[in-house]
């Protein structure tokens, strides 16, 4: 059973206190009103936020980072879900109680803040190249769908019984949306994001919390 807790107009806090694992597990969800274009450029963005930020401007020493916290899980994904699009911040570590050293958690929730709110910027936008490098892996994850007769035949129901609605909407957008995509467009995305969506984060482990 989670516990909410508001913790300002739009920001909820949902935690669920339980010894039944060992982990301590963070989600944080960005959630906007539906749209084809707008989708396109957020699913690129958790990829673009996912890959690396200031601390850490390249993948690999992001991923080292995450090895020494003791394996710590951390991605991005971006999703829908009736009329809203999601984009997820998700992360799992080790409770400290289960190690030897402590500190996991606190390091956990600073990469997470890193990743958060001090991107990887060249010249005050996101880097081109990561940019460009996403969009193609957005554009081959909506081309994938072709590959998949079950998930083709439900888009397409979808896009004859309820054309032009959220319904037939992908959660990464359309390719041609997609392409469209520049550095200074997927900032706008990004701080559109920080400002105006509803914040819903959830913790599930066994963490302190006040009544």
């Amino acid at each position: 059973m989670f516990k909410k807790i508001v913790l300002q107009k739009g920001v909820n806090l949902y935690i669920r206190k339980t010894e039944q694992f060992k982990t301590i597990t963070m989600s944080i969800k960005w959630i906007s009103e539906l749209d084809a274009k707008q989708a396109a450029h957020r699913a690129v963005l958790s990829n673009v936020l996912q890959d690396s930020n200031a601390e850490y401007p390249q993948q690999s020493e992001l991923r080292k980072a995450l090895d020494e916290l003791y394996g710590t899980v951390f991605y991005l994904d971006a999703g829908k879900r009736d009329n809203t699009h999601i984009i997820s911040l998700n992360m799992e570590c080790v409770n400290d109680e289960y190690l030897s050293t402590d500190g996991v958690f606190d390091d956990a929730l600073k990469m997470i803040q890193t990743v958060i709110f001090k991107p990887n910027f060249k010249d005050g936008s996101f880097d081109e190249s990561i940019v460009r490098r996403e969009k193609r892996t957005v554009i081959e994850r909506i081309r994938s769908i072709y590959d998949d007769k079950a998930r083709y035949a439900h888009k397409r129901m979808f896009d004859l019984m309820r054309p032009n609605t959220p319904a037939s909407i992908s959660a990464n957008g359309t390719e041609e949306d997609v392409e469209s995509i520049t550095s200074a467009t997927l900032l706008d995305t990004y701080e559109n994001m920080l400002k105006n969506d509803a914040v819903d984060i959830y913790i599930v482990g066994d963490v302190k919390r006040k009544n």
